[in-house]
């Protein structure tokens, strides 16, 4: 009977992920002298690809469109945004708070093959929704030569 594999590195490394930010949101950036800037987070975000589009989505919950900016420079995706703590209640004490806030900025590298031009995004329940469409090929053309007399 064979060994059967098990493996872990994705589950540790999507725990040990989850530990430095949690971390950082507590008690600031880790590696350098803390700074008076919030802490920053990374939301998720899931790409791929469809036949029209490449398709970026991102868990943003709580945040208002007005939150949330969008910059496009040459092959770079910028998303920036900030989700802030509710000040409705005042807050007496904690028992848990899983919930990142603070601010965010996610940067995706974008392939060549995108038009630049056609970049459409939404933003509904929670999902931020970016589709880049995909540079249409140029068709064939007859190039005329010209005969000089």
């Amino acid at each position: 009977m064979a060994p059967i594999k098990i493996k872990f590195a994705k589950d540790f490394e999507m725990m040990e992920e989850r530990m430095r930010r949690l971390m950082e949101n507590m008690f600031g950036p880790w590696g350098g002298p803390a700074t008076a800037t919030a802490p920053q987070f990374q939301p998720a975000a899931d790409i791929y690809e469809t036949p029209q589009a490449l398709v970026i989505r991102m868990d943003l919950a709580g945040l208002n469109a007005a939150d949330i900016a969008l910059t496009l420079h040459r092959q770079e995706l910028v998303v920036e945004g900030r989700r802030r703590f509710p000040a409705n209640d005042p807050v007496r004490r904690f028992h848990r708070l899983e919930i990142d806030y603070g601010s965010f900025a996610r940067r995706f590298q974008l392939p060549k093959t995108i038009d630049d031009s056609q970049v459409e995004a939404e933003y509904q329940n929670g999902i931020l929704i970016i589709r880049l469409h995909w540079r249409q090929a140029s068709p064939p053309r007859h190039i005329a030569i010209r005969e000089e007399e």
